[in-house]
């Protein structure tokens, strides 16, 4: 309780402290019901029609606002901050987290060979195969689009699980979302690629990846893409060895925080983006100014400590047609006044923040731990023991 209490003075009062370190004692304390609000009918909060719930009595009583996600689409505020992760000068420990973050790539598009796995870029639905051969796009953004590989970013919190972004799996928003799932077509027919990098592309484009480095989707383990959270936990079918995992960070998001993030933008190899700032914080989510684009979705936003300080979910439009050169070019937000290229307004990129991704992640373990004494209960069963474990 104390947790949400200073949540709420401070998104109200903007009175955070970036140095605010959480207690141990304080981390366990966060519920389902005073993190997230939902209408999801699987292990998570309990349902809830209004626009805002609220709960506790007197002085600790708060309420909390819907977490609506938008269209999953992104775009580049100011200058392009998007660079090779080598080139971004964010020392070894950020470099380091590359070896934990894998690709989204459907399994028609990699192909076993003796010794390795081969792909062939650049080409993912109809609309995309139809926008490349039409060279629609003009030269500085076409290596996202000729590049392109795989759909989502996600990142590893420990050697077996998983963190990305709902939509990814789940195709339409819904209040519906999905838990212990190893038949969903999303796990079935995906495949989670570590080390996708311009080095794994040849002078004529086909992409050679160890064997080593694809994994299978064991199962999806709860995921959500609905009107109030965007969030997914997948267990991998083995474990993967990294020298660093990420890990989520113990502070509370505020205002001119600087961020950095790591993704495979539009599907294409992995890329870090530097120099975001947080522009505005809400009760479960944040808006910050990193580079984002389709691709990124799943992407963690990392602090000065290279913690997750939050996980990109939605964002502005990618492009925007350029009637002078006749091709699509980045869609450029101004950092100051939000003003885009399209005639929109972006204050930034929407991430989920950490102490969502936290209460979910603590309830994954809480499962797995206990998965064969569950075995027989339904899944509103197994919520109601963790909320009153």
């Amino acid at each position: 309780m104390r947790l949400i209490c200073l949540l709420i003075v401070c998104v109200l009062l903007g009175a955070c402290k970036s140095t605010q370190q959480l207690t141990t004692e304080e981390l366990h304390t966060i519920k389902a019901s005073q993190v997230v609000e939902s209408s999801l009918t699987i292990p998570g909060p309990r349902n809830d029609k209004s626009d805002v719930k609220c709960r506790g009595r007197g002085l600790f009583r708060f309420c909390l606002p819907k977490f609506k996600t938008e269209e999953p689409k992104h775009v580049v505020y100011g200058l392009d901050q998007i660079v090779s992760p080598r080139l971004s000068g964010l020392g070894e420990r950020f470099l380091s987290l590359a070896d934990a973050m894998p690709l989204m790539v459907h399994m028609s598009f990699l192909h076993n060979n003796k010794n390795d796995v081969s792909a062939l870029i650049g080409m993912t639905t109809e609309t995309d195969k139809s926008a490349l051969l039409t060279d629609s796009f003009c030269p500085e953004v076409l290596s996202y689009q000729s590049n392109q590989l795989g759909s989502c970013s996600g990142f590893m919190l420990d050697n077996t699980t998983l963190v990305t972004a709902g939509h990814c799996l789940l195709d339409s928003v819904s209040d519906k979302g999905l838990f212990n799932s190893r038949e969903h077509p999303s796990c079935r027919h995906s495949k989670w690629v570590f080390g996708y990098s311009d080095q794994s592309i040849n002078e004529f484009g086909k992409v050679g990846i160890s064997k080593a480095d694809v994994y299978n989707c064991g199962r999806i383990l709860v995921a959500f893409n609905s009107e109030r959270i965007d969030l997914a936990f997948i267990e991998l079918e083995r474990p993967r060895k990294f020298k660093n995992k990420f890990e989520l960070s113990a502070l509370i998001p505020k205002v001119g925080d600087i961020l950095n993030a790591m993704g495979y933008p539009n599907g294409s190899p992995l890329k870090a983006v530097t120099g975001g700032a947080i522009t505005k914080v809400e009760a479960m989510s944040f808006k910050a100014t990193l580079d984002m684009l389709g691709g990124n979705s799943g992407s963690p936003a990392l602090n000065r400590n290279n913690k997750v300080a939050g996980m990109l979910v939605s964002g502005a439009n990618d492009f925007v047609w350029d009637e002078e050169r006749g091709c699509y070019q980045h869609n450029v937000c101004s950092e100051d006044t939000g003003a885009c290229t399209d005639s929109s307004n972006s204050k930034g990129e929407t991430f989920i923040w950490w102490g969502v991704i936290k209460y979910y992640y603590d309830f994954v373990k809480w499962f797995l731990q206990n998965e064969k004494a569950l075995e027989n209960h339904s899944a509103e069963d197994i919520r109601a023991l963790y909320e009153t474990r």
